[in-house]
Protein backbone atom coordinates (compact mmCIF):
# COMPACT_ATOMS: atom_id res chain seq x y z
CA UNK A 1 0.00 0.00 0.00
CA UNK A 2 2.84 2.36 0.86
CA UNK A 3 4.50 1.74 -2.50
CA UNK A 4 1.21 2.36 -4.28
CA UNK A 5 0.73 5.72 -2.57
CA UNK A 6 4.29 6.76 -3.46
CA UNK A 7 3.51 5.89 -7.07
CA UNK A 8 0.26 7.89 -7.02
CA UNK A 9 1.79 10.94 -5.38
CA UNK A 10 4.81 10.75 -7.66
CA UNK A 11 2.53 10.64 -10.69
CA UNK A 12 0.53 13.61 -9.45
CA UNK A 13 3.72 15.57 -8.82
CA UNK A 14 4.89 14.76 -12.33
CA UNK A 15 1.63 16.01 -13.82
CA UNK A 16 1.87 19.23 -11.82
CA UNK A 17 5.42 19.80 -13.05
CA UNK A 18 4.45 19.14 -16.68
CA UNK A 19 1.48 21.52 -16.47
CA UNK A 20 3.55 24.18 -14.67
CA UNK A 21 6.23 24.10 -17.38
CA UNK A 22 3.53 24.26 -20.07
CA UNK A 23 1.98 27.35 -18.50
CA UNK A 24 5.37 28.98 -17.87
CA UNK A 25 6.22 28.81 -21.58
CA UNK A 26 2.80 30.23 -22.45
CA UNK A 27 3.21 33.08 -19.99
CA UNK A 28 6.70 33.93 -21.25
CA UNK A 29 5.75 33.85 -24.95
CA UNK A 30 2.15 35.03 -25.16
CA UNK A 31 2.94 38.71 -25.58
CA UNK A 32 4.89 37.99 -28.77
CA UNK A 33 2.02 36.08 -30.41
CA UNK A 34 -0.80 37.93 -32.18
CA UNK A 35 -3.80 36.95 -34.25
CA UNK A 36 -3.69 39.72 -36.87
CA UNK A 37 -0.91 40.42 -39.37
CA UNK A 38 -1.48 44.18 -39.04
CA UNK A 39 -0.22 44.07 -35.44
CA UNK A 40 3.21 42.78 -36.44
CA UNK A 41 6.35 44.74 -37.22
CA UNK A 42 7.59 44.08 -40.75
CA UNK A 43 10.37 41.54 -41.10
CA UNK A 44 12.46 40.17 -43.94
CA UNK A 45 11.64 36.57 -43.10
CA UNK A 46 8.62 34.61 -41.92
CA UNK A 47 9.09 30.99 -40.86
CA UNK A 48 6.08 28.78 -41.64
CA UNK A 49 6.28 25.61 -39.58
CA UNK A 50 5.14 22.47 -41.35
CA UNK A 51 3.08 19.53 -40.21
CA UNK A 52 1.49 16.47 -41.76
CA UNK A 53 0.09 17.35 -45.21
CA UNK A 54 -2.97 15.12 -45.28
CA UNK A 55 -5.33 13.67 -42.69
CA UNK A 56 -7.09 10.83 -44.43
CA UNK A 57 -7.93 12.10 -47.91
CA UNK A 58 -8.20 15.74 -46.89
CA UNK A 59 -5.56 18.46 -46.79
CA UNK A 60 -4.60 18.96 -43.13
CA UNK A 61 -6.56 22.01 -42.00
CA UNK A 62 -3.87 22.94 -39.46
CA UNK A 63 -1.33 23.23 -42.26
CA UNK A 64 -3.88 25.00 -44.47
CA UNK A 65 -4.56 27.59 -41.76
CA UNK A 66 -0.80 28.21 -41.39
CA UNK A 67 -0.40 28.75 -45.13
CA UNK A 68 -3.40 31.07 -45.23
CA UNK A 69 -1.91 33.09 -42.35
CA UNK A 70 1.42 33.28 -44.21
CA UNK A 71 -0.40 34.52 -47.31
CA UNK A 72 -2.00 37.29 -45.24
CA UNK A 73 1.47 38.24 -44.00
CA UNK A 74 2.76 38.64 -47.53
CA UNK A 75 -0.34 40.51 -48.68
CA UNK A 76 -0.05 42.90 -45.71
CA UNK A 77 3.59 43.61 -46.58
CA UNK A 78 4.82 42.23 -43.27
CA UNK A 79 7.25 39.65 -44.67
CA UNK A 80 9.46 39.75 -47.75
CA UNK A 81 10.27 36.05 -47.85
CA UNK A 82 8.64 32.88 -46.53
CA UNK A 83 10.75 30.04 -45.15
CA UNK A 84 8.72 26.85 -45.52
CA UNK A 85 10.14 24.39 -43.03
CA UNK A 86 9.20 20.74 -42.69
CA UNK A 87 10.28 17.24 -43.52
CA UNK A 88 9.41 14.28 -45.74
CA UNK A 89 8.57 11.37 -43.41
CA UNK A 90 8.74 7.92 -44.95
CA UNK A 91 5.46 6.97 -46.56
CA UNK A 92 3.98 10.45 -46.21
CA UNK A 93 3.81 13.52 -48.43
CA UNK A 94 6.70 15.96 -48.67
CA UNK A 95 5.73 18.84 -46.37
CA UNK A 96 7.88 21.68 -47.79
CA UNK A 97 7.13 20.71 -51.39
CA UNK A 98 3.39 20.65 -50.70
CA UNK A 99 3.60 23.97 -48.87
CA UNK A 100 5.51 25.54 -51.74
CA UNK A 101 3.01 24.25 -54.30
CA UNK A 102 0.15 25.80 -52.31
CA UNK A 103 1.95 29.14 -52.07
CA UNK A 104 2.66 29.23 -55.80
CA UNK A 105 -0.95 28.34 -56.60
CA UNK A 106 -2.09 31.21 -54.40
CA UNK A 107 0.02 33.88 -56.04
CA UNK A 108 3.17 34.05 -53.95
CA UNK A 109 6.16 34.49 -56.32
CA UNK A 110 8.78 31.75 -56.34
CA UNK A 111 11.57 34.24 -55.57
CA UNK A 112 9.89 35.02 -52.25
CA UNK A 113 9.86 31.38 -51.14
CA UNK A 114 12.70 29.55 -49.37
CA UNK A 115 12.51 25.86 -48.47
CA UNK A 116 13.98 24.08 -45.45
CA UNK A 117 13.42 20.36 -46.01
CA UNK A 118 15.27 19.30 -42.86
CA UNK A 119 12.87 20.81 -40.36
CA UNK A 120 11.54 17.64 -38.77
CA UNK A 121 11.27 19.40 -35.40
CA UNK A 122 10.59 22.99 -34.34
CA UNK A 123 14.01 23.14 -32.69
CA UNK A 124 15.71 22.15 -35.94
CA UNK A 125 13.72 24.64 -38.03
CA UNK A 126 14.78 27.49 -35.76
CA UNK A 127 18.36 26.29 -35.50
CA UNK A 128 18.62 26.24 -39.30
CA UNK A 129 17.46 29.85 -39.37
CA UNK A 130 20.04 30.83 -36.78
CA UNK A 131 22.79 28.98 -38.64
CA UNK A 132 21.81 30.89 -41.80
CA UNK A 133 22.46 34.15 -39.96
CA UNK A 134 18.80 35.04 -39.46
CA UNK A 135 18.31 36.82 -36.15
CA UNK A 136 14.88 38.34 -36.64
CA UNK A 137 11.75 36.75 -38.07
CA UNK A 138 8.04 36.11 -37.78
CA UNK A 139 6.87 32.58 -36.90
CA UNK A 140 3.62 31.23 -38.32
CA UNK A 141 1.72 28.36 -36.69
CA UNK A 142 -1.15 27.79 -34.27
CA UNK A 143 -0.96 29.65 -30.97
CA UNK A 144 -0.08 26.63 -28.83
CA UNK A 145 2.80 25.84 -31.19
CA UNK A 146 3.86 29.46 -31.60
CA UNK A 147 4.32 29.87 -27.85
CA UNK A 148 6.86 27.04 -27.77
CA UNK A 149 8.56 28.19 -30.97
CA UNK A 150 8.92 31.74 -29.63
CA UNK A 151 10.34 30.40 -26.36
CA UNK A 152 12.94 28.34 -28.23
CA UNK A 153 13.85 31.18 -30.57
CA UNK A 154 14.37 33.60 -27.71
CA UNK A 155 16.59 31.03 -25.99
CA UNK A 156 18.62 30.97 -29.21
CA UNK A 157 19.02 34.75 -29.06
CA UNK A 158 16.62 35.58 -31.87
CA UNK A 159 14.16 38.45 -32.01
CA UNK A 160 10.83 36.95 -32.98
CA UNK A 161 7.15 37.68 -33.33
CA UNK A 162 4.47 35.14 -34.16
CA UNK A 163 1.25 35.16 -36.14
CA UNK A 164 -1.34 32.75 -34.75
CA UNK A 165 -3.08 30.74 -37.44
CA UNK A 166 -6.63 29.54 -36.86
CA UNK A 167 -7.10 26.48 -34.65
CA UNK A 168 -9.09 23.35 -35.27
CA UNK A 169 -11.78 22.13 -32.91
CA UNK A 170 -12.98 18.98 -31.18
CA UNK A 171 -11.02 15.92 -30.22
CA UNK A 172 -8.16 16.67 -32.64
CA UNK A 173 -7.45 19.96 -30.87
CA UNK A 174 -7.62 18.21 -27.49
CA UNK A 175 -5.17 15.53 -28.67
CA UNK A 176 -2.76 18.16 -30.00
CA UNK A 177 -2.84 20.10 -26.73
CA UNK A 178 -2.00 16.89 -24.84
CA UNK A 179 0.87 16.19 -27.25
CA UNK A 180 2.05 19.80 -26.92
CA UNK A 181 2.65 19.22 -23.21
CA UNK A 182 5.03 16.40 -24.08
CA UNK A 183 6.68 18.53 -26.78
CA UNK A 184 7.34 21.27 -24.23
CA UNK A 185 9.00 18.77 -21.92
CA UNK A 186 11.28 17.74 -24.77
CA UNK A 187 11.91 21.44 -25.35
CA UNK A 188 13.14 21.66 -21.74
CA UNK A 189 15.57 18.82 -22.40
CA UNK A 190 16.78 20.49 -25.62
CA UNK A 191 17.47 23.74 -23.75
CA UNK A 192 19.31 22.00 -20.91
CA UNK A 193 21.40 19.97 -23.36
CA UNK A 194 22.15 23.08 -25.41
CA UNK A 195 23.37 24.92 -22.32
CA UNK A 196 25.53 21.97 -21.22
CA UNK A 197 27.23 21.99 -24.62
CA UNK A 198 28.20 25.64 -24.10
CA UNK A 199 29.92 25.00 -20.75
Amino acid sequence: MHGYMVFVYGGLLGLVLVESWYRWISWQSRRFCVGRAELLTSSTYALVLGTRVRVGRSFNRYLLYRLQAALRLVQAGKAEKLILSGSHPAGLMDQPASMKAWCLENGIPADRILVDDRGSRTWQSLRHCREAGIRELIIVSQRFHNERAVFIARHMGMQVQALNAANGHGWVQYRLLCRERLARMRCLWDILFDRLQKI
